[in-house]
């Protein structure tokens, strides 16, 4: 008989107590935890700072997949092309952008991008293994994205003004 008290005290649902913050108190005020101070203040400047966000999740878009809107673009205006020569197009593009940074060329699709080649400088930065610790990051190239005005619209809402704009 003990057995059976024993496996019925066990299938007794457990209480869980909730932990509450705990409040500081110091000599004037009370003061709460830095976390919770931090949440507090997060959504007000979030709001004052950022644009709303996207309604629906973004996607990430391949080769294959920009060569199947390229097709589709084409195809709307006339113009046949198949899946292979789209999906060719677009690594061409790709393969056209690279190259001309390289080089150090600027490319410019006006209204929607310009890419440009900076030079970085050699610089001292803190470890992101070991915070505590710097690190030297040599000296190199990067490339530098600056978008144009209608991809600017398209983002923020606006595709439909600035269609004509900057072509």
């Amino acid at each position: 008989m003990a057995v059976a008290k024993n496996t019925a005290a066990k299938a007794a649902p457990e209480v869980v107590k909730e932990e509450k913050p705990v409040v500081k108190k110091s000599a004037t005020k009370a003061v709460a935890p830095k976390a919770e101070v931090a949440k507090k203040e997060a959504p007000a400047k979030a709001a004052a700072t950022k644009a709303p966000a996207p309604e629906k999740e973004s996607a990430t878009i391949g080769r294959k997949q920009l060569g199947a809107a390229l097709r589709e673009k084409l195809q709307a205006q006339g113009i046949g092309i198949s899946p292979k020569a789209a999906e060719a197009a677009a690594v061409a593009y790709e393969d056209s952008v690279v190259e001309a940074l390289s080089r150090g060329d600027k490319v410019s699709l006006p209204g929607t991008m310009t890419l440009t080649v900076v030079a970085k400088a050699e610089q001292e930065r803190p470890n992101p293994q070991k915070p505590g610790e710097k690190i030297t990051v040599k000296a190199h190239n990067a490339a530098k994205f600056k978008a144009g005005s209608k991809l600017k619209a398209a983002l923020n809402g606006g595709a439909e003004a600035a269609e004509g704009e900057d072509e």
